[in-house]
């Protein structure tokens, strides 16, 4: 086995001194700010990255570890005696944030020297960062409660403890249950509220939602049906608006979606199709615009939840006005946002899929191939996705009509979009049903008329 050279030292050496300015500089003009006396400051970190730079030499040098431990130990006994120096200036000293910087930026700069600079030289600028931004860091903090708090552990645990743990691969003989895919929807689901959660905080109704639509649909539009129908369940009827219109929105992003899809795995399918696509998309942008853009008038009822009771939350407003259709500032967002964090309804709701994508696999093993448009009507109930790339692929290895593929893709495409009303409809309330409604019927009118001219 060949021996492996060592990188040249110069670069390496360089960047450690980079990262020892990066970290000084920020606290330099922190300590300049703060009119702190004996604080350390752009010169002192210079020279503690330094000082891990030259340790990390020693140590390569003779390959032992002592060397870069005795200079940490060092590096932390004089910024411990800075720390005490400067409270004795200074008896309002209470955090020990630069001191620690300091060690940061000793141990940064040695695993920069040590070959990594790759990952020293990212984690300096986020240690930068977060010293630079305290206060926009703890006004955000501030924005949480402990029931946000403990929700967000939640989606933690979900997603780097439960999530790792589940198979990647089906487990049942039809090929159709993943527990990694569910649970990663559960995930997805949840998250999505985080997004809208923080959106909406920060930007006000209107463009949190449509933000945490774009984004979300991008991955998965009934997702972001169901979480954005939920908030405007949980806060004051100026909320049902943008909602409903950022569900639009993300309908036409699953229509732009399929048609990526088409391009990528059998773009012949997308000549016949796309009169059918654009015929989902136009109606709901231009009922998404009018939802928008239409001034808001007077705060409406709550809209309340009907049926199987999804898990929305509801809390009171807090008495202001509504975004008012004027701003999208976070100081005219109404009413508190409901905790975000619920696993319950994602659980809930990523089992009827589980319980669909069964139903969709034993339809495809047992019916006839000229049953798959019934395929595609079946999982259209679950998912888009896995049915278009299914037709394309099929159609592309002649494995089935073109005409029947493009049939089967309709039929998902209208099947998941009427679920999906449905699902808007079930946990945003009555309210959010008919504003939706009149997008709904000419989307699918028109996408029915565009299939029947076209196929």
């Amino acid at each position: 086995m060949p021996e492996i050279a060592w990188p040249t030292p110069y670069l390496d050496v360089a960047s450690a001194l980079a990262i020892g300015a990066l970290i000084g500089f920020e606290r330099e003009k922190h300590k300049a700010d703060e009119h702190l006396q004996g604080a350390l400051g752009l010169r002192s970190f210079i020279i503690a990255a330094l000082a891990g730079a030259v340790g990390a030499l020693m140590t390569r040098a003779i390959d032992s570890p002592w060397p870069l431990v005795a200079v940490l130990l060092a590096v932390s006994g004089v910024v411990v005696a800075s720390y005490v120096v400067e409270v004795s200036l200074d008896p309002r000293k209470s955090g020990a944030t630069t001191e620690l910087a300091a060690v940061a930026t000793t141990a940064l700069a040695a695993l920069a020297v040590l070959g990594h600079r790759d990952m020293a030289v990212p984690l300096a600028v986020a240690c930068a960062a977060a010293l630079a931004f305290k206060k926009p860091l703890r006004r955000v903090v501030k924005g949480f409660d402990k029931a946000d708090l403990l929700g967000m552990m939640k989606l933690l645990i979900a997603s780097f403890i439960v999530l790792p743990l589940l198979p990647d691969r089906t487990l049942d003989p039809f090929d159709a249950l993943n527990p990694y895919r569910l649970w990663l929807l559960v995930i997805l689901i949840t998250a999505l509220g985080l997004v809208g959660y923080v959106a909406v905080r920060r930007f006000g109704a209107r463009t949190g939602t449509l933000m945490t639509a774009v984004a979300g649909a991008l991955v998965s539009s009934t997702a972001v049906t169901l979480s954005l129908a939920r908030h405007a369940a949980a806060v004051d009827g100026n909320a049902v608006r943008p909602a409903a219109g950022g569900i639009l929105i993300g309908w036409s992003v699953m229509a732009g979606r399929i048609a990526v899809l088409l391009v990528a795995v059998n773009p012949s399918l997308l000549v016949l199709l796309w009169p059918v696509l654009l015929a989902l998309i136009l109606p709901a942008m231009a009922g998404a615009a009018w939802l928008l853009l239409r001034p808001t008038g007077a705060a409406a009822p709550a809209a309340a939840p009907v049926g199987d009771g999804m898990g929305s939350e509801g809390v009171a407003s807090d008495g202001g006005a509504g975004d008012g259709g004027a701003g999208d500032g976070a100081a005219r967002v109404s009413a508190a946002v409901a905790n975000p964090f619920s696993l319950g309804p994602a659980i809930r709701f990523a089992g009827l899929m589980a319980v669909i994508m069964f139903a969709s696999a034993l339809a495809e093993r047992y019916l006839a191939p000229e049953a798959l448009v019934a395929v595609g009507a079946l999982s259209g109930l679950a998912d888009v996705d896995a049915i278009t790339v299914s037709m394309a692929e099929r159609s592309l290895a002649e494995a089935a009509r073109l005409d029947v593929a493009a049939a089967a893709i309709v039929a998902a495409a209208l099947v998941n979009t009427g679920v999906k009303y449905g699902l808007a409809a079930t946990a945003g309330g009555r309210v959010m049903a008919g504003l939706l409604a009149p997008a709904t019927a000419v989307s699918l009118l028109a996408a029915l008329a565009a299939a029947w001219l076209r196929l």
